[in-house]
Order: C-alpha cells, then sequence, then structure tokens
C-alpha cells in the first residue's frame, strides 16, 4: 500500500494522453471562437493584452470571498446530508470543507462534471463515511442544485418582465429545468422505494457472484441513505443551503464579470444590458461547460456558451470572447489555489478522529 501522495500523483500513460487530447480540443475550439470573431480579432487580443493591469483588486477579493463563502455553504450542506444516515460517525466541519475545495478544482477539471467522483473517493477512503452515504449526498446535491438554479431562473425572468428585457429564451431553459429536477426527485424518493429493494435481491440471491453480492450491498446502502434524508427537518435546509451556494457564486461572478469589462472598457456597453445580460451569459457559459465534451478545466466550451449568448444579446462577440475567455482565467486561477492548497494539507495532514453526533 503506498501513501497518499503516491496514490494521489501516480499516472497511468492513458490518463496523460486523455489529458493532451483535451487540451488539443480547447485549443481547436478557442482557435475557431477566434477565427469567428475574425474582423475583431486584433482588438480583442490587444484588449485582452491590455486587461490585467486595469483588473480592481476589489473585485477580485469579492470573488475570492464568494468563493470561501459558496464553498462553507457546500460542506455544510454535506455534512447535514451525511449525518442523515451516519450521525455516529461525522468528519468535523474542516475536513468537509478541504474535501469540498478539492471537489471544486477536480469539477473544473474534469469534463461531464466527473470530478464529482472525487468526493465520493475522498470522503470514504480517507474519513470513512460509508459509501451510501457519499452516493446519497452528492446525489441530492446535485438534485437541490438543479432546483436551486431553476429558482434563480425564474427569479431572473421575473426581474427582466420587471425591467422589459424578457429574454425569449428563459422560458424554455426554465421548462427544461423543472422537467430535469423533478424526474431527479421522482427518481430519488419514490422510484428508488419501490425498485432498490427487488434490485438488492435480485443482486444478493443465492446463486450470485461475489461481485455482484457487493454491488446488492451498496445499493441497499444507498437506498437506506437516501430514505433518511425524506424529511423535513433534512430537506428545507438543503435548499436552503443550494439557495446560498448559487447566490454567491454567481454574485461573486457578476463582481468578476463588471471587473473584466471595465477593464475592458465595456463596462457602460454590458451594463446597459441589464443584470439578467449578464446572469444569463454566465448560465450560459456554465451549462456549455458541464456538457461531455472533453474540453481541458472547460476551456473551449465555457467561452463558446457564453460568447454566444452575449452575441445574441447585442454585445460585440470580440468583446464577449475576451470578456468571457478573461474570466475563465481568472476564475481558474483563484479555484485551482484554493484547491491546490486544501490538496497540500488533505495529503500532508492525517485525518484526524471523526466527531459524533451532528445536530438533527
Amino acid at each position: 500500500m503506498g501513501s497518499p501522495t503516491d496514490k494521489f500523483m501516480g499516472m497511468n500513460p492513458r490518463h496523460v494522453w486523455r489529458i493532451l487530447g483535451s487540451i488539443a480540443i480547447s485549443l481547436t475550439i478557442i482557435g475557431l471562437l477566434w477565427h469567428w470573431v475574425d474582423s475583431g480579432q486584433t482588438q480583442a487580443r490587444f484588449s485582452f493584452h491590455e486587461l490585467w493591469a486595469g483588473l480592481p483588486l476589489s473585485m477580485l477579493a469579492v470573488y475570492f470571498a464568494a468563493a470561501l463563502a459558496q464553498t462553507f455553504f457546500r460542506a455544510l450542506r454535506y455534512r447535514l446530508l451525511i449525518s442523515a444516515h451516519q450521525p455516529e460517525d461525522l468528519p468535523g466541519l474542516g475536513h468537509i470543507y478541504l474535501v469540498a475545495l478539492i471537489r471544486n478544482m477536480l469539477v473544473d477539471l474534469f469534463p461531464a462534471r466527473l470530478g464529482e467522483l472525487s468526493y465520493i473517493a475522498m470522503m470514504n477512503r480517507r474519513y470513512r463515511v460509508n459509501a451510501g452515504a457519499c452516493v446519497s449526498s452528492l446525489t441530492l446535491s446535485f438534485v437541490f442544485d438543479l432546483i436551486a438554479l431553476l429558482i434563480l431562473v425564474v427569479g431572473l425572468m421575473m426581474f427582466q418582465r420587471l425591467h422589459a428585457e424578457l429574454v425569449g429564451r428563459l422560458p424554455v431553459a426554465i421548462l427544461v429545468l423543472i422537467l430535469v429536477s423533478a424526474a431527479a426527485i421522482v427518481g430519488i424518493y419514490p422510484f428508488c422505494r419501490w425498485v432498490t429493494p427487488k434490485a438488492s435481491s435480485f443482486l444478493l440471491r443465492p446463486s450470485a457472484g461475489n461481485g455482484s453480492r457487493r454491488l446488492g450491498r451498496l445499493v441497499q446502502l444507498i437506498n437506506a441513505a437516501l430514505q433518511s434524508t425524506a424529511r423535513i427537518g433534512i430537506l428545507l435546509p438543503t435548499l436552503g443551503y443550494a439557495l446560498a451556494i448559487r447566490c454567491i457564486k454567481y454574485g461573486g461572478l457578476y463582481a468578476l464579470f463588471i471587473a473584466v469589462a471595465g477593464s475592458l472598457g465595456d463596462a457602460g456597453a454590458v451594463q446597459g444590458h441589464g443584470v439578467g445580460t449578464v446572469l444569463t451569459a454566465l448560465l450560459s457559459a456554465e451549462g456549455a461547460a458541464s456538457l461531455p465534451v472533453p474540453a481541458f478545466m472547460g476551456f473551449g466550451t465555457y467561452e463558446a456558451g457564453g460568447t454566444a449568448a452575449l452575441t445574441l444579446l447585442g454585445i460585440s462577440a470580440a468583446s464577449g470572447l475576451v470578456i468571457m475567455l478573461a474570466i475563465h482565467i481568472l476564475s481558474q486561477i483563484i479555484d485551482y489555489s484554493l484547491g491546490a492548497l486544501a490538496t497540500i494539507i488533505f495529503l500532508v495532514y492525517p485525518a484526524r478522529p471523526t466527531i459524533s453526533a451532528a445536530p438533527k
């Protein structure tokens, strides 16, 4: 058995090639975007070169504080969901906070949100949280993120309607979010309650092999953990944490957006479209980065989604591309710095004894 550092640093050659391939895909997408803006390309390059000198440090500090704050609420939510199933052996909030910071970094690094799986590995292997509680807390966090996003989009639509800025695509986005959220909630509680006993019975049948039996026991653990959270005292605080995470996250990104636009001299043009335009672009960028495209750290897909939204909303493609690329780089620098520091602490310091009983 190697040390945690050895395991963390071990690299399979296939993974190296996948990373190189994802970097190539990102560079290709960004190159195509530069070609797309064509006539504004020279101006965009010059603006990007001048960007860094004019960035207000106060806005960067706002984003930095928002990154720490939203991760704190994410850790609180994980701890609450784990405590519903495993109250007797609960990791400390500081440990879960480290895991959440590392998870934030790895979610950005891997496409299609595959980095979420790092949360399960770290909580289960390092802090002895049982697999059912790990999977259920991650699943419910994802579902409540969707619900919080739905509420945020509905609020954005109402805000835009009040300010005569309604964007036609928002009702479509709301419908999609409603359907996905409803399907996820139905799938998690009633469906799991009906299906998992039958599935686990089949997997644990006398003639089943060892692999099937292990899977059957895992299915039982996950279902028990999910059903233990089906209480108002758990679900309402979980929704509150999800809303806090989303509001703080997009508040920080909005501050970063305005800082970048101001540094480029485009703040007036961007703010003239209203806060709805900025949030629509940020939501579009994040949605595109979550697509199952093997882009490295989301580069290329993030810029494509945000630039397309800004262009449709009346902002030039050249300005939109530079703004979205600069926001992506700055946010990644801060997120990866926090994640790298958390990783060092996670690897160097041994796991402390877990504490018991979280408040109900």
